[in-house]
């Protein structure tokens, strides 16, 4: 298992090389893709290697951007998507509940939140072929997220609605970001409580880890 984490924030200026982890030396090549991705811009990054209970890192960068401090292998980081693959499991407990139908449009669950929501299903919102467009496509998401406004859901989506949407319902898979932003909604309508409660009630607590302890992107409530 390869795990990479890039560590969000403004570009890092001057070298930064590859610092590995002493528990085991990683490949010539991974410490050049670090390298690489810290020369083109990432303040940091994180790569950790598990093969067959070995375990392998290497870091570059910096973990705080105002303070200059050199990341290192136990750095913490948002999860950011990782949090789809939650969301989805707590919508297909629904679904084994009774309490949702993978087949409905999503117009039943939530009435007008989507162009074309009679003819979306909760399925095609899971596997990423229900035809909505991606809200980060939007040129004005990354200059509201540099001045720090803070968007709901529903702003997000409703930037998707503005946008040409990519196919018709069920017509091809295209990853899109806004299918997931529906779905945490749809997870807060059927159970009448917040998604990050749901989440820690359903998932985290049931973890013998523990929660994480970031979630999500900086300023943004997105699920």
């Amino acid at each position: 298992m390869l795990a990479t984490s890039l560590v969000a924030g403004t570009v890092v200026t001057g070298s930064a090389s590859a610092a590995v982890s002493s528990v085991a030396a990683v490949s010539p090549a991974v410490n050049a893709a670090v390298d690489a991705a810290v020369a083109a811009g990432v303040p940091g990054v994180v790569v950790r290697v598990d093969t067959r209970g070995a375990v392998q890192s290497a870091t570059a960068g910096t973990a705080d951007i105002a303070t200059g401090a050199d990341i290192t292998p136990s750095a913490r980081f948002r999860v950011g998507s990782l949090t789809k693959t939650y969301v989805a499991t707590v919508v297909l407990q629904l679904v084994g509940e009774k309490r949702v139908v993978l087949d409905c449009p999503i117009e039943r669950y939530l009435p007008g939140l989507l162009n074309d929501g009679k003819r979306i299903t909760v399925r095609q919102l899971l596997n990423h072929t229900s035809g909505v467009p991606d809200y980060t496509q939007d040129p004005s998401l990354l200059a509201g997220v540099t001045s720090g406004r803070v968007y709901t859901p529903r702003e997000l989506i409703a930037l998707a609605n503005s946008m040409p949407r990519s196919d018709a319902p069920g017509a091809h898979w295209s990853y899109s970001n806004t299918n997931y932003i529906v779905a945490g909604l749809l997870v807060e309508k059927v159970t009448g409580r917040n998604l990050a409660t749901v989440l820690e009630n359903r998932i985290f607590r049931r973890h013998p880890a523990g929660p994480p302890r970031e979630t999500g992107r900086p300023r943004m409530s997105n699920p």
